[in-house]
């Protein structure tokens, strides 16, 4: 029989395991706990790596962004909120403080894309001849002529057809481009007549070679008529009866346009040193285009080139097409 010495034993026994175990159940609480802590801040530095990471970009956008506007004589504007306001990823200097900031946006952009393409084109003009004339093969290049297209009118209330030759054969004109270097140039018969039977569906008839800011890159009209005939392209198109074509038929109509196409030298002849003649005083390399992929054609501008005793003196359309400056660079 146990005596009260024996229960009194066992009491204390047990209190000392339950006390054992809140211990441990407290310690097991406590390193949850630690794990817990440990983990939110490892957490917190990874996010405050992160942030540091975005701030940089965003500083290196800003330095960016305002080398090109002291290279454009201006400033960007800047936003009074801080970025993690945006809820985009576009960079804060990009973006106002008011509800014009779409517009300045937009605005930037352009800026930033016309000082990109200036970049380019100086880069271009510290080319040698050799390496000008390879990288033309590979780009659309812009040729015109001057009060090459007529019109002639239709009965009742159509619209009248526009036509004329868009390209002469066998006249030497003198391209002086920063992008093509110079040269003498002349176009062969038949060098329009695989692209005319590949791809004349493909080709189009523009206005400004599309660049126009209120015509854009809408057709005039189909070409009802384009292929080659002695002289060199000949065309015809039946202008469409919209608004924006009706614009332009006053000065086809005067004459005051002229004609342009855009093109791609395809296979082609080229002679280093051709020496002294008569359509070449000047001996400068002379390039025959024998084949080339037609693009678009249509009235322009300033198609105008000034008479030389050489031949033709072209303007140089293709660095003010490949710049975005036409054409207002071709009137400076």
């Amino acid at each position: 029989m146990r005596t009260q010495r024996d229960r009194d034993a066992a009491r204390e026994i047990a209190a000392r395991r339950t006390r054992i175990e809140r211990l441990g159940t407290d310690q097991a609480f406590d390193d949850l706990q630690h794990r817990s802590a440990l983990a939110a801040l490892d957490e917190r530095r990874q996010l405050g790596e992160e942030l540091d990471s975005i701030a940089q970009t965003l500083a290196a956008e800003c330095r960016d962004a305002e080398a090109d506007a002291r290279a454009l004589g201006r400033r960007p504007a800047r936003s009074s909120r801080p970025a993690w306001q945006l809820g985009d990823d576009t960079p804060s200097w990009q973006l106002g403080a008011d509800d014009g900031f779409e517009a300045r946006r937009t605005a930037r952009n352009r800026q930033i894309a016309d000082a990109d393409k200036r970049r380019s084109h100086h880069a271009t003009s510290r080319l040698t001849a050799r390496e000008k004339r390879s990288q033309s093969r590979e780009a659309a290049l812009v040729r015109a002529r001057p009060r090459a297209i007529e019109m002639r009118a239709a009965a009742g209330d159509t619209m009248p057809t526009l036509f004329g030759h868009f390209a002469v054969f066998n006249v030497w004109t003198e391209v002086n481009s920063i992008f093509e270097g110079r040269f003498l140039e002349r176009l062969a018969p038949g060098c329009f007549s695989k692209t005319l039977a590949e791809s004349r569906a493909a080709i189009r008839c523009l206005f400004q070679h599309g660049t126009d800011p209120v015509v854009g890159d809408k057709p005039l009209g189909p070409f009802d008529v384009l292929t080659e005939d002695d002289i060199g392209l000949y065309a015809e198109v039946p202008l469409l009866d919209a608004g924006y074509v009706r614009d332009l038929v006053p000065g086809l109509e005067a004459g005051v346009y002229g004609a342009s196409f855009r093109f791609r030298s395809v296979k082609e002849q080229y002679v280093e040193e051709p020496g002294a003649s008569a359509a070449n005083p000047m001996g400068l390399p002379e390039r025959t285009v024998q084949e080339c992929e037609l693009f678009e054609a249509g009235p322009v501008t300033f198609g105008q080139y000034a008479e030389a005793t050489s031949g033709v003196r072209a303007l140089a359309l293709t660095d003010a097409y490949l710049s975005g400056t036409f054409p207002a660079a071709v009137a400076a």
